[in-house]
């Protein structure tokens, strides 16, 4: 990767992925296997991109950006997100770790926690009528009274990766 691009301004990292069925079953019937492809997939997936994107980071002309995409499941219990809640854990603990790591060089780390979006991700893993309740009680709790959408996750994704956000990191 190195020998073909000389700078990075940003990575922005979202990756994640359960095995199938994973999330219809309780979390004590998780084989190690699925637990261990989770984390790596979702969270490990974060240092290794970090690894390799670091030294063109560095390179960068104007303020190098790390960020990825997270979940209030990391802190609260969400019913059938388990492993993905656990993964977000991970996640962000990786997350802080790496801007105390890399941060010296400049490069700020953040990570973007948000509510569900109506993806084919989120209709995969629990279902379309999941995700509709799920987006029409969030609507009914948030201050706006409105679900999110993909393209506001977007704008706040490009603000934490600009130079317009000054050291924020971790």
């Amino acid at each position: 990767m190195e020998a073909d691009w000389v700078r990075l301004d940003f990575l922005v990292h979202t990756t994640v992925r359960t095995p199938p069925r994973t999330l219809n079953r309780p979390l004590t019937e998780l084989s190690g296997e699925a637990f261990a492809s989770a984390l790596s997939i979702g969270a490990y997936s974060l240092i290794t991109a970090a690894r390799h994107a670091a030294p063109l980071l560095k390179q960068s002309r104007r303020d190098p950006r790390l960020v990825t995409l997270t979940s209030a499941g990391d802190s609260f219990v969400i019913p059938g997100y388990h492993i993905l809640g656990i993964t977000k854990a991970a996640l962000n603990a990786s997350l802080r770790y790496l801007a105390h790591e890399i941060g010296h060089h400049g490069i700020l780390c953040n990570g973007l926690s948000f509510s569900l979006v109506d993806t084919a991700g989120a209709t995969q893993a629990i279902g379309a009528d999941a995700v509709s309740r799920t987006r029409t009680h969030l609507a009914r709790t948030a201050a706006t009274h409105t679900p999110l959408d993909m393209e506001q996750v977007t704008l706040l994704t490009a603000l934490l990766a600009s130079a317009y956000l000054e050291n924020v990191t971790g």
